[in-house]
């Protein structure tokens, strides 16, 4: 799904076509915009912009035409006279005397005064838009210290758009990367300095995201990365799509988990945990528990803690510590497993099982 930073360069794009231009002409079969040839059709367009993930294109009527892409939308500008040849659903066309704008795909549209766009149910829930110019760092500290928000891990935080609008998947990642912040933090685990550095990263990293096409590193070691060979989706970013490679900050493995089936990609040495503060503990797995283990498929939390994950390559077993270091165990037919514990209450994650570099979720049992 797009992010934030994706919608804003798109309106970008359309307001340079639409912008101050009279809508000659256009196409709208999408069922709630039955009223676009009253609303839309001979009326000058005011402006184009967004908030969060949601466009918004106001006209001279009165009205505010609201879209948000989901997962398959995509608006696409050309010259009027250029055949768009899409296999794609058309939702609406915008003709101008130069210009067609089109809108593919998408679902959720639909037409609304523009007095009334902040009681749209998507809107109306939205916390502050981390690009909206009149929202600065300071103000995303004070957020984050707030009710509601400061008892939250940063995994959910940076995902939630009643929390921070307009973040994604992949800007949930580098954010708590550059700040150096645990997926399982709270802000309420964190000291003033990491909360302040934390919302420094939300404001800066995603503005460099929509200024520089998604690039949420220094462009030099982008372009070092891209030099190497990277693909796109691993040179553009820090930890992102980086699993199982090093660090560029640390040179320690990043990992991968997930969060309700969401990817997220971390640096363990450069994002160590501060949830939690009772010793390490050591529980050994029998070799058919620890196989039987891999049939299991959800996070089990064991003794106050949970298993971070395993590298299988054989006996002995390499096991990823929480804190950067590793371990090497299983002599004698056994994996050493280690603990980390958390809080009372607290929901561990998904347990990343690493077995020939294929993830499985796993639920150790048979403990012995």
């Amino acid at each position: 799904m797009p992010e934030g930073p994706e919608i804003r360069r798109a309106a970008d794009r359309i307001g340079k076509a639409l912008v101050g231009k009279v809508i000659e002409g256009g196409n709208w079969p999408f069922p709630t915009l039955q009223q676009a040839d009253s609303l839309i059709l001979g009326h000058e367009v005011l402006s184009v912009t967004s908030r969060a993930k949601a466009m918004l294109i106001r006209f001279s009527s009165g009205w505010t035409m609201y879209s948000h892409n989901q997962l398959y939308g995509r608006w696409t500008v050309h010259l009027n006279t250029t055949d768009p040849r899409s296999n794609r659903s058309l939702r609406a066309e915008f003709l101008t005397d130069k210009h067609a704008v089109r809108l593919w795909s998408a679902t959720d549209i639909v037409l609304i005064p523009t007095p009334e766009e902040n009681a749209h149910p998507f809107l109306a829930r939205l916390g502050p838009d981390v690009l909206d110019e009149d929202i600065t760092s300071k103000h995303l500290l004070t957020h984050l210290k707030s009710k509601g928000i400061h008892r939250k891990k940063g995994a959910t935080l940076m995902l939630d758009q009643r929390s921070f609008a307009g973040l994604g998947n992949y800007l949930r990642s580098e954010i708590l990367h550059a700040a150096g912040v645990h997926p399982d933090d709270r802000p309420c685990d964190l000291d003033e300095g990491t909360l302040k550095r934390w919302a420094d990263c939300i404001k800066s990293v995603t503005v460099q995201a929509y200024e520089h096409g998604g690039i949420t590193v220094d462009l030099d070691v982008a372009e070092a990365s891209k030099a190497r060979g990277e693909p796109r989706r691993m040179w553009r970013h820090a930890v992102f799509c980086r699993n199982d490679r090093p660090c560029l900050t640390c040179g320690d493995l990043v990992l991968r988990v997930r969060y309700a089936g969401r990817r997220l990609d971390y640096c363990p040495t450069c994002q160590p945990a501060h949830r939690g503060s009772l010793p390490r503990t050591k529980i050994t797995l029998g070799w058919r528990a620890y196989f039987l283990a891999l049939e299991q498929s959800r996070a089990h939390v064991l003794e106050g803690g949970f298993v971070l994950g395993f590298l299988f390559v054989g006996p002995p077993c390499h096991v990823l510590h929480g804190d950067g270091h590793s371990m090497i165990a299983g002599e004698g037919g056994a994996v050493s497993v280690e603990i980390s514990p958390v809080q009372t209450g607290h929901r561990a994650g998904l347990l990343v099982m690493k077995l020939a570099r294929l993830a499985v979720v796993a639920h150790p049992i048979d403990v012995g």
